[in-house]
């Protein structure tokens, strides 16, 4: 590995030779939106404008998890 940033076929590749399948992909802003309740006050204490408050939600759209599964 040339560095931290993994691109998603890469890390695909990297997962299944270890024995893992990809499951899903989720993009960390549609985790926001669908649990806004579990820890969307926690950004909200740090924010203290919509602006900024935007400005956290497109740094997290930057984020993907991925769901695996060993085989």
């Amino acid at each position: 590995m040339d560095g931290y940033l993994i691109n998603n076929s890469l890390l695909r590749k990297i997962a299944s030779e270890a024995g893992f399948d990809l499951v899903n992909l989720f993009n960390c802003g549609e985790l926001y939106e669908l649990y806004r309740g579990n820890y969307g006050e926690a950004l909200k204490k740090k924010a203290t404008t919509v602006s900024i408050q935007q400005e956290q939600k497109e740094f997290v759209d930057l984020f993907q998890v991925g769901v695996f599964k060993l085989r």
